[in-house]
Order: C-alpha cells, then structure tokens, then sequence
C-alpha cells in the first residue's frame, strides 16, 4: 500500500514544533497573540490607541467643544455617567453623534 512516512530529522529523535509554537507543560501552545495595531476607528478613520483611553480623552483629542454627543463602542452605548471610568479596548469601532435639541 502506498502512503506517506514521516521520517525522523537528521540526526534523529523527533521533530520539533512547527515554529509558530512553543512546547511547555500544558503541550503545544500558540504564541501569546499580539496587540491588534494600537489603532480605534472613528467615522471610519484611524486612530492612535493607548492603553487606558477614556471616552473624555478621545473626545478632547478629536476637538470636541461640547460633551452633548453620545458614543457607542463595538455596538454599545456608553452612558455619559461612565465615560471617566471606561477604557476603550484597541481596535474598537467608536461611533460619536452629536445629540441634537429641538423645538
């Protein structure tokens, strides 16, 4: 019957882990994955990241005069009385719209 053999590398023993991987305890393990590109994305534009971004401090970044906006992160709305405390994650979708008053 014809098949495939796995033949032992030179030198013998077996061949190590695809180099992508590393061997520990738990067995083959992928690498620790990489930050995403230290970017968000504002009306569809690109932005600088840090770790430890708050709403107010994009807002301030961006020139926003007025705090009468409301900001929705990945699809969530963020209420205003939370701002100071939530940290947008990197490569976020952060949607901003003014809120309008009418009459």
């Amino acid at each position: 019957m014809g098949g495939h053999v796995l033949s032992a590398p030179a030198g013998g023993g077996l061949p190590g882990p695809p180099p992508c991987c590393t061997v520990g305890r738990e067995g083959l393990t992928a690498p620790p994955r990489k930050e995403q590109n230290d970017m968000i994305t504002v009306k569809n534009r690109q932005i600088d990241w840090h770790t430890g971004l708050t709403i107010p401090k994009l807002l301030e970044t961006l020139g926003y005069k007025s705090r009468l906006v409301m900001v929705r992160v990945d699809g969530q709305v963020i209420r205003k009385q939370g701002w100071d405390g939530f940290r947008i994650p990197d490569g976020a979708q952060v949607e901003i719209r003014p809120l309008m008053a009418g009459g």
